[in-house]
């Protein structure tokens, strides 16, 4: 049986209180989806050779991504940011 699949439109995504963890290039932040609060990370990176470097890690919060998943995170840029970022969301606990 195929399924079928849907879109779902979540419009522009807004993350609120972002900001620069102190001596690193990493931004924290809380991004609300259906009015749940999740936690909300970006690590800035580099490309070296074929693997992805953070930039300023003092904290290994990259590793921990690694750490995760079993792939290579993709990037993207954030608007008024200087370039790439993997980022990371997941629920707040209670």
């Amino acid at each position: 049986m195929k399924r079928k699949e849907r879109l779902l439109d979540l419009g522009r995504c807004v993350v609120h209180g972002l900001l620069q963890c102190e001596g690193e290039d990493t931004w924290l932040g809380t991004l609300f989806l259906f009015g749940t609060p999740y936690h909300f990370q970006a690590i800035r990176v580099r490309e070296v050779g074929n693997a992805w470097v953070a930039t300023n890690d003092p904290h290994q919060r990259l590793d921990d991504v690694f750490n995760l998943y079993d792939y290579r995170p993709t990037t993207t840029q954030i608007p008024g940011l200087d370039g790439e970022f993997v980022i990371v969301i997941h629920p707040h606990g209670d």
